[in-house]
C-alpha cells in the first residue's frame, strides 16, 4: 500500500497569505484615494465659500458707497458750487458750500470744501478718496504751495481704474469734465473696476441742476 506523502502547513498557507498581503495593499490603494478626494473636495468647498463670502462682502460695500454718494448728489443745496480738475491721477471733483457726510458716527455735518478723486497706492493701483473741511481750507493749503498735506481719506482701495463722467443737460451727451460755469451736470456717472476682477461697477447719480446762487 502506498504512503501519500504529508504536505506542510507553511506551503499551503503560503499562496493564502500572498493573496491577503496583496488584498491589503490594494484596500490601502483604494483608501488612499477616497481620502484624496474627500479632501479635494473639502479644500474646493472651504475655497469657494471663502470667495463666495469675499466677494458679497465686497458688493455690499461697493453699494454702500453708491448709495452714500446717490444721497449726497441728491441733496446738494442751492448754493453748492461744482466743478471738475485734472490731476495726475485722473479726474478729481470739487464741491464748494456743502455739507457731504461720509463720517459713520452721527452727527451734523460742517459745510465747507468736498473732493472726490482716485488716488494712486504705493503699489501702483488707486483708491477713491474724498477730502472734506471747512471752507477755503483747501485753497490755503495750495496756496501755500502746501497741497501734499490735505488729508485724504480712502474710500474703496485696489482699483485698476476709476473714471467719472458727466451729463451735460444742454448739449445731451457725456463729457468727462465739467468747468465752474455755475451749471450743473444732470447726471454724474462712476465707474471702476477692482483688482483682480473683470467686472467693471457703474453707478449714475442724478444731480439737482438748480442754477447756483451767487
Amino acid at each position: 500500500m502506498r504512503t501519500v506523502p504529508a504536505i506542510h502547513p507553511s506551503r499551503r498557507s503560503a499562496p493564502q497569505a500572498g493573496y491577503l498581503l496583496l488584498e491589503v495593499l490594494l484596500a490601502l490603494a483604494i483608501l488612499t484615494i477616497i481620502t484624496a478626494l474627500v479632501f479635494r473636495i473639502i479644500q474646493t468647498t472651504v475655497r469657494t465659500t471663502r470667495e463666495v463670502t469675499y466677494l458679497e462682502s465686497l458688493q455690499e460695500r461697493v453699494d454702500g458707497i453708491s448709495e452714500l454718494l446717490r444721497q449726497n448728489f441728491t441733496n446738494l443745496p442751492a448754493a453748492a458750487q461744482f466743478q471738475t480738475k485734472t490731476i495726475q491721477s485722473g479726474t478729481e471733483l470739487v464741491f464748494q458750500h456743502v455739507a457731504f457726510q461720509f463720517a459713520t458716527t452721527p452727527g451734523i455735518p460742517a459745510y465747507g470744501t468736498v473732493a472726490l478723486c482716485a488716488r494712486p497706492q504705493a503699489d501702483g493701483r488707486l483708491y477713491l478718496a474724498f477730502y472734506q473741511e471747512p471752507e477755503d481750507a483747501r485753497e490755503r493749503l495750495i496756496q501755500a504751495n502746501q497741497e501734499n498735506d490735505i488729508r485724504w481719506t480712502p474710500i474703496l482701495g485696489d482699483l485698476d481704474q476709476v473714471a467719472w463722467r458727466f451729463f451735460d443737460p444742454q448739449t445731451r451727451d457725456w463729457r468727462a469734465d465739467w468747468p465752474a460755469n455755475g451749471s450743473r451736470p444732470a447726471l454724474v456717472e462712476l465707474t471702476f473696476r477692482i483688482s483682480g476682477q473683470s467686472q467693471v461697477h457703474r453707478s449714475i447719480f442724478n444731480c439737482p441742476t438748480a442754477p447756483v446762487l451767487p
